[in-house]
Order: C-alpha cells, then sequence, then structure tokens
C-alpha cells in the first residue's frame, strides 16, 4: 500500500478487497467474529502508523444481506462482489449478466449500503468444467461474450450509476471482472488467442470516464 501506484479513494485512503468470510473464516481468523474485527482493526492501525490514511475496506460476497451483515460485523466500510456467475449450457446473452449486476447494484443501494458495483465481463468456466481444478466444481453454464459497444455500454452505465448515487457508491470506483480469470471469465481483458486486444481497445475508446 506505500507504493505510489496502489489504488485509493476518498482522497487517498488505500483501497482494499476481501473476498468471502463467512464462519469459518472468521473463526480462522480471530476465533469469531468480534476477534476478526479487532484483527483488521489492527491491520488498520498499521497502515495507519506507517503514514497512510485509513484504508477503504471492502468486502465480497454474492447475496447483498448476507456480505452486508458481515461486513457489519468485520467493521468494513462497504460492499461488493467478485464475479457473478451463471448463464445457460448453450450461452445466454450478455446483457442478461448485465441486468444480473445492475440488480446487484440496486439491491445494494436499496438497503443503502456503502458499496463498489460490480461490473463483470463475463463468465465462461468451461474449461474448468472439461479440466477440473481442485478447489472447486465449474459447470457449463455460461454467456456469450459482449460485443465492444455491449461493454462500452455497460462501463458507462456503471460509472453513471457511481455518479446518481455517490452517497451509497461514496468510493466513486467500479470493480471490474476481470483482467486475468481466463478459464473462469470467457472475456478477460488481457489478451488472450482470437480477441488480442480487442477488448482494450473497445474501452480505451471511452475511459477514462468521470461524473
Amino acid at each position: 500500500m506505500v507504493h505510489p501506484q496502489f489504488q485509493t479513494v476518498l482522497g487517498g485512503r488505500p483501497l482494499l478487497y476481501l473476498f468471502q468470510f463467512d464462519d469459518a473464516e472468521a473463526n480462522l481468523c480471530g476465533g469469531g467474529w468480534s476477534g476478526s474485527r479487532e484483527v483488521f482493526n489492527r491491520f488498520r492501525q498499521m497502515a495507519i502508523n506507517r503514514g497512510l490514511q485509513n484504508p477503504y475496506m471492502v468486502l465480497m460476497d454474492f447475496q447483498v444481506p448476507t456480505v452486508q451483515a458481515h461486513a457489519a460485523l468485520l467493521g468494513f466500510d462497504a460492499i461488493s462482489m467478485y464475479a457473478l456467475p451463471g448463464g445457460t449450457i448453450e450461452g445466454s446473452p450478455f446483457i442478461d449478466l448485465v441486468h444480473t449486476a445492475q440488480q446487484w447494484w440496486q439491491s445494494a443501494h436499496d438497503v443503502q449500503a456503502k458499496m463498489v458495483p460490480i461490473v463483470p465481463t463475463g463468465w465462461d468456466a468451461r474449461p474448468r468444467y472439461e479440466n477440473p481444478v481442485p478447489w472447486l466444481i465449474e459447470g457449463p453454464e455460461h454467456y456469450f461474450q459482449p460485443t465492444g459497444e455491449e461493454l462500452q455500454q455497460f462501463f458507462k452505465t456503471a460509472i453513471n450509476f457511481t455518479c446518481q448515487y455517490n452517497e451509497t457508491a461514496e468510493a466513486q470506483t467500479i470493480l471490474v471482472y476481470a483482467w486475468n480469470e481466463n478459464s473462469e471469465n470467457g472475456a478477460p481483458l488481457i489478451p488472450t488467442l482470437g480477441n488480442g486486444t480487442f477488448y482494450v481497445d473497445a474501452l480505451s475508446k471511452i475511459l477514462p470516464l468521470y461524473c
């Protein structure tokens, strides 16, 4: 976090994400939820003692009520989500994934949860379905890859959401899934066989984009 390229929000607060912290993790981390909160509070203080601002800590999980409750127990600042699995075996239109993401944003906003909107560029875990990994089981359900125009519009919509709802999206940032999830995303931003720099080129035409 001390490096100048580390992403910060709200005037210099280091931005940190934690994915899926449930009862099992709480017991391992601090012997329960209160102990885990103390662990993260000590972490905050360590950062402040190094001359940094108080880290902006974001907890990620699938369901808004769950992640909101767990974030409150840990004393985190906001909620988000890492990815949004789904689709069908035959493949679903990318717009369906966009709508799922928008529903997540709206659900978080409706309960006035501080949040970082998730912007998934795809979901296609068929490589892991055909070649299973040891840490989880993935299915063949997937979304079709977005066009450049679909991806551009999705990013514009997400950024406009942070502008319109700047009290709940107070950090004024979005979380993009994903740069490098080649075996899970289906539309990672890094160059891959076939599409090269297609997505990066498409986004370079609209970014940076501000309120």
